[in-house]
């Protein structure tokens, strides 16, 4: 049987609840979190392709968008980088999001713009296809369990960036990876930044 002991503050000895972290420490929190999985999960996936060329380019992506978001947050403050954490966040990319979590690729290809889905099409992926992965990858016990946004950015063009951390479980193991998500100035997502999580699988 389990035994419960309860421990007093001696008298006369004020309690105190532990201080909640502020929305900058917070954020800053989860940047250096995204800094460091972005290096590491950028080689590791880069090192299951076994090929130099894209090891080459995934370390160069994200190291690139990581460093840029690092400049965003700690370099000379404009009204675009103050307002990082304050950004709502995308219907469109909650729409994706909602999409991967549920392996429902057809709410995934609706959040899409027309320039993306023809960039897909044109490399053969329909969203038949995309079910089809989206199926393999809950096949394989990959489960999306929760995505943690960090903050976005509107850029000079009228594109906007949003941050994520991504929990995953793969293979009963729990992974953090960054996502980056860029829309048009009308929201629909253009281009999406992370790594397969099929690659991350053991061999």
């Amino acid at each position: 049987m389990e035994q419960h002991t309860e421990t007093r503050a001696p008298i006369g000895m004020a309690t105190h609840a532990p201080m909640r972290p502020g929305p900058l420490l917070i954020l800053r929190r989860a940047t250096r979190l995204f800094l460091r999985r972005s290096i590491y999960l950028g080689v590791r996936a880069a090192q299951a392709l076994h090929q130099r060329a894209a090891l080459i380019a995934i370390i160069a992506l994200l190291l690139g968008a990581s460093g840029w978001m690092a400049f965003q947050l700690w370099g000379p403050k404009t009204a675009s980088a103050a307002a990082l954490s304050s950004m709502p966040p995308s219907e469109n990319v909650k729409n994706y999001i909602k999409g991967r979590t549920d392996f429902n690729a057809q709410l995934m290809w609706s959040s899409f713009s027309d320039d993306l889905q023809a960039r897909r099409i044109t490399k053969g992926e329909t969203p038949d296809i995309m079910q089809a992965k989206a199926d393999q990858e809950e096949q394989l016990g990959i489960k999306f369990l929760d995505y943690i946004y960090i903050g976005g950015l509107t850029l000079d063009d009228g594109d906007t960036m949003y941050f994520y951390s991504t929990k995953l479980m793969i293979a009963g193991e729990n992974v953090d990876i960054p996502s980056t998500f860029l829309t048009t100035p009308d929201g629909k997502l253009k281009a999406i930044y992370a790594i397969d999580p099929i690659q991350l699988l053991p061999k």
